[in-house]
């Protein structure tokens, strides 16, 4: 016989020899699991009555509450622990199979009945397979409104000024000076296709001053290693932006995230980097550098100055705490300068207060205030309330007055372009102009377009900084209505040109509609629809 064989024979009971395994032998070395059947002392064809008599007698024995010695009544308390996980373990086996034993159950109190005990599995079973299925695709709803109730505010608007000083309690004043500014909605749904990556889908819409779009946003996001992942997104319908972030961690406490956003072929994509590094056991500090508009030879030379997208530097500082949380960022650059401070309080279980206060050049100082409420698990309402004093802080400094003195030529030139465009429109719009009056419809008796909110007891009219755009906007109504689309500078209409460039911009339209006077104000890039009922003068 080979002494190596993994079988031998030794001699049993009775003296004769048997074959033995010993690789059997070396695996029984491994305490086998818990046999349900064992503990119970049942066989595995015993009924439930059965094994619930099993278990009442057990329990008799070796329930803490039957021992008053302290060693007996310990050893009691972990007999009675197996026992307990035996039973419950046996109705588990009986519904859910082996997988059910693996899995992890919290069934309340250990003196349930067996039928309480299946109603509460059963229960867990279906909050499983919802929790799986919710992991599978991920869904989230949100849904905004903006009201501007300023001008019920403001008694003193040049739209009313003999307005009675007690009307913001007047419901009358407060419904006609109240306007939905935007309304947006987003949904979006969220699936892992690997385990390193996921598929992002969002749809959303926005209605702005009477203007709206909407657009639907595809993302793929892949875990290369545990230091490394990056994402890739594009919109499908237009406008078509396509965007990619990577993110890199250097370390436990350091790490780099690169992002970009691209809109046009024409012209590189916009790149944003970030780099962070936790300070302390609840702070991180963040350095970005936002590239803005760029150019790369030939590659985006046109049109750059056009676009919204400035050069900027920003510094910040997070905080984050078990029930509150704040942030610092001071951000400087050449389309605005800022100083952004938020703070956060969770107050119970279901509430947070939020509040932020922002000072820039071109937005002035505006403070915000919202509250947010969780109803359920997946439902939450928030109501949030903005003011402050719109006219902006003037800064000015010698690189905006250099930024205007290297392109001195481009801007004569658009200037130049301008006044040509308004010629060729003039005789048209004259004729327009009679049509509409005629029919008493949409006639624009005055429209300025530049830095209107600076010095504002200076007339318009005598403002370097502010073109006169009548006759350009008034080329732009059709049939009674005016429409221009958001999202781009309005330097870019015929007619137009920057006129202050690198200071934040904004277009006054006064325009007369069925008899009535409307007037308006809206940022650089916003869209305009006229006529509107909340453009209206009011008249006391």
């Amino acid at each position: 016989m080979d002494p190596y064989e993994s079988t031998s024979s030794i001699p049993n009971s009775n003296g004769d020899y048997v074959e033995v395994d010993y690789d059997q032998l070396e695996e029984s070395r491994t305490p086998p699991p818990l046999d349900l059947y064992g503990v119970l002392n049942v066989s595995k064809e015993a009924t439930e009555e059965e094994i619930k008599d099993a278990y009442k007698r057990l329990c008799r024995t070796f329930h803490p509450d039957k021992h008053v010695n302290p060693e007996n009544k310990k050893a009691a308390e972990s007999k009675f622990q197996v026992i307990q996980k035996a039973y419950e373990g046996k109705i588990i086996y009986d519904m859910f199979g082996e997988e059910g034993l693996s899995t992890s159950w919290e069934v309340g109190p250990r003196s349930k009945t067996p039928q309480e005990l299946r109603e509460e599995f059963e229960r867990q079973a279906k909050l499983k397979k919802l929790q799986e299925v919710e992991n599978m695709v991920k869904a989230k709803g949100d849904l905004q409104l903006n009201i501007d109730a300023s001008q019920v505010f403001d008694p003193y608007d040049s739209r009313s000024r003999r307005r009675n000083r007690f009307s913001i309690f007047n419901i009358q004043n407060i419904i006609e000076n109240t306007e939905v500014t935007q309304l947006s909605m987003k949904h979006s749904f969220q699936t892992q296709l690997q385990p390193q990556t996921q598929a992002v889908v969002v749809g959303q819409t926005l209605l702005r001053n009477g203007i709206g779009g909407g657009n639907i946003v595809g993302t793929l996001r892949h875990s290369f290693s545990p230091k490394v992942w990056a994402e890739v997104g594009s919109s499908i319908i237009q406008p078509r932006i396509v965007t990619a972030k990577a993110s890199y961690s250097i370390d436990t406490d350091s790490f780099v995230i690169v992002s970009s956003h691209s809109d046009s072929i024409y012209s590189p994509p916009n790149l944003v980097f970030t780099g962070g590094r936790v300070l302390g056991k609840n702070t991180t500090g963040y350095l970005t550098y936002k590239t803005g508009a760029w150019s790369l030879g030939p590659w985006g030379a046109n049109g750059m100055y056009s676009r919204r997208e400035k050069s900027a530097v920003a510094i910040s500082i997070n905080g984050s705490y078990e029930r509150s949380g704040y942030s610092f960022e001071i951000q400087t650059g050449i389309g605005q300068v800022y100083v952004s401070l938020q703070y956060n309080q969770k107050l119970f279980d279901d509430y947070l207060i939020k509040t932020s206060t922002t000072l820039s050049t071109s937005s002035g100082l505006t403070v915000i205030l919202l509250g947010e409420r969780k109803f359920t698990e997946y439902t939450k309402a928030s109501l949030a309330v903005e003011c402050g004093i719109p006219n902006g802080v003037t800064f000015k400094c010698r690189r905006l007055a250099a930024l205007r003195e290297l392109h001195a030529e481009h801007i004569e030139n658009r200037k130049r372009e301008a006044i040509e465009a308004i010629q060729l429109l003039l005789p048209s719009v004259e004729r327009k102009t009679e049509v509409e009056k005629e029919k008493e419809g949409l006639v624009i008796l005055e429209a300025w377009y530049g830095n209107i909110s600076s010095l504002s007891e200076v007339p318009l009219n005598e403002k370097s900084d502010v073109i006169d755009a009548r006759i350009p906007i008034q080329a732009l109504v059709h049939d009674s209505q005016l429409t221009i689309p958001g999202g781009y500078s309005k330097s870019n209409i015929m007619g137009f040109y920057d006129p202050c460039m690198g200071e934040r911009k904004q277009l006054k339209i006064k325009y007369q509609f069925q008899r009535k006077l409307h007037e308006v104000i809206v940022d650089d890039t916003a869209p305009v629809a006229c006529p509107l009922r909340s453009h209206i003068i009011p008249t006391y």
